[in-house]
């Protein structure tokens, strides 16, 4: 579908890479960025070297003026998930402007999902959630990728965003999606610790597998469907950010089972590790549903009551 006012908010790694999958099917794309210099820096190089080097961006202009998304058609929301209100609050759309997700995770003080927030202020607009196994540089690449769309009305954002290369699963289950894509950055976070205790394959394998029934639970719990889980933005997401050193979930994990602190990891990043929050959330949610949920809840006291990694290792072994 050409032709469209397309604009894309945040210009890190995956809002590039969706600006060059839509304008690869031949769409002009706006990309929003807050810092005008990245912005300028875009448009001079036709490339994002902060965050997505070596991929040529053609039939892409960055911009800094907010303004530009009140007359997109579709928008596209990248920013970190405990950004998205403060986005949301600041920016005009038509009535008739589509809106699709593309950031994972629950908002720590109100346990909103993104898809709650932002109907919250735009109720009459058609929403829709972008989630999967999805590297930016390998969908910036062209690589094969499959991911879910999750809405009532999906078709149109499929049009613009499909490829030979790039396959979509349609879903009305946007309560199992979003949750699911919350989760899998925990679950990550805990793989992550296991490679950097150098545990071995077979641990981490048993933690995922133990993983996709954390997941289940807590998406059947909330209204998702268990078909969702066992799907590309259940268990096909949770295998690739559980298992690449590229998730920046894992690589935090990692980092944590070398010995480094969370405070020390977090001030050496200049991009967002969404686990982190998404861990807080998760465990309220599991708490107020009294849902069991051990390997999630041993990722939280380790980042956030600092519990000893070896000891929380023999709690779930002992389990």
């Amino acid at each position: 579908m050409k032709n469209k006012n397309i604009c894309i908010i945040g210009a890190g790694a995956w809002g590039t890479a969706i600006a060059k999958q839509i304008s690869r099917n031949g769409n002009n794309v706006t990309l929003y960025c807050r810092d005008s210099v990245l912005a300028d820096e875009i448009n001079k190089n036709c490339e994002n070297k902060k965050y997505l080097p070596t991929i040529k961006l053609e039939k892409v202009q960055a911009t800094s003026d907010i303004s530009i998304i009140e007359n997109s058609d579709i928008i596209f929301i990248t920013t970190p998930s405990q950004y998205m209100r403060s986005i949301i609050e600041k920016i005009k759309i038509g009535e008739n402007s589509e809106i699709v997700i593309c950031c994972k995770g629950i908002e720590n003080e109100t346990l909103d999902s993104m898809e709650s927030i932002v109907k919250q202020y735009f109720p009459n607009n058609n929403i829709i959630i972008f989630s999967g196994p999805t590297f930016a540089i390998e969908v910036a690449k062209g690589l094969p990728t499959i991911a879910t769309l999750a809405g009532k009305k999906t078709k149109k954002i499929e049009s613009v965003l499909s490829s030979k290369n790039l396959r979509f699963y349609n879903t009305d289950d946007i309560i199992g999606v979003e949750i699911l894509g919350t989760i899998k950055n925990v679950l990550a976070i805990a793989c992550g610790i296991v490679a950097g205790k150098k545990l071995g394959d077979n641990a981490k394998a048993s933690l995922i597998t133990r993983g996709i029934d954390e997941s289940i639970k807590i998406c059947v719990a909330l209204g998702g469907s268990e078909k969702t889980a066992l799907g590309p933005s259940g268990i096909g997401d949770l295998i690739l950010t559980a298992s690449s050193i590229q998730s920046r979930n894992m690589s935090l994990g990692y980092e944590l089972g070398q010995g480094k602190s969370i405070d020390d990891i977090l001030k050496s990043r200049n991009t967002v590790t969404e686990g982190v929050a998404n861990t807080k959330s998760i465990i309220e949610i599991a708490n107020n549903n009294n849902i069991e949920m051990p390997i999630c809840n041993a990722v939280y006291n380790i980042i956030y009551n600092g519990n000893d990694i070896d000891n929380e290792i023999r709690s779930l072994l002992n389990r």
